[in-house]
């Protein structure tokens, strides 16, 4: 490990002489420049799942369908969306890691990591709480 270390210290590139140079990405400065980006649109995307999160909740008992046409209600329990044809509790979890992933093209590019990914889907991507 201290060998990889050293080693990366060693064949860093550098972009100037001076230390805080606006072209070097290695500069303190830059790194928390880009570290508050990545957090703002962290924060962006989460404001934005809250929002679904809300929706999610206003239209329980209503009805959805999963891609093949299956008819479905859900109850929310808590952070727990559970659909009427499994009795399965569904994670708030399942729907924030899909959420990140926006747009999919069904079920199956989520089937992995989530649970009732035909259910997270349909919900998902439905009209009524799609951003």
């Amino acid at each position: 490990m201290r060998a990889r270390r050293a080693l990366q210290r060693v064949t860093r590139p550098t972009y100037g002489d001076s230390v805080g140079c606006p072209y070097d990405p290695f500069a303190p400065g830059r790194k928390r420049a880009l570290a508050m980006t990545s957090l703002t649109a962290h924060y962006e995307t989460m404001d934005e799942f809250d929002a679904a999160w809300h929706r999610i909740e206003a239209f329980a008992g209503k009805e959805f369908r999963t891609k093949t046409g299956l008819l479905f209600t859900y109850k929310v329990v808590g952070t727990n969306v559970v659909p009427d044809r499994t009795g399965y509790p569904l994670h708030i979890s399942n729907f924030r890691a899909a959420f990140g992933l926006h747009p999919l093209r069904g079920p199956g590019e989520i089937n992995t990591i989530v649970r009732g990914p035909a259910y997270v889907y349909a919900i998902l991507t439905d009209r009524r709480i799609a951003p």
